[in-house]
């Protein structure tokens, strides 16, 4: 997660950061149990540096039980 937010903050426009990182991670998301709620949190937050750091926090505290591929039950 921290490679692709320094390679997002280096080669992407600052107002595209923020929905390319919730595109990632709305697909990332998928492999948790509760993924649709974390993704919602994150739809809460203005910036993306606020968005890495909600993301950071909750991927410290869970494992991803799922292997890849993501699970394709949520609908975007």
């Amino acid at each position: 997660i921290e490679r692709f937010f320094r390679y997002l903050e280096a080669f992407s426009p600052p107002e595209l950061r923020r929905k390319r990182l919730l595109l990632f991670s709305f697909w990332f998301l998928q492999n948790f149990p509760f993924g649709l709620y974390y993704y919602r949190k994150l739809q809460k937050e203005d910036d993306s540096k606020d968005i890495f750091r909600v993301l950071k926090e909750m991927l410290e505290k869970e494992d991803a039980p799922y292997s890849y591929p993501a699970r394709p039950i949520m609908m975007r």
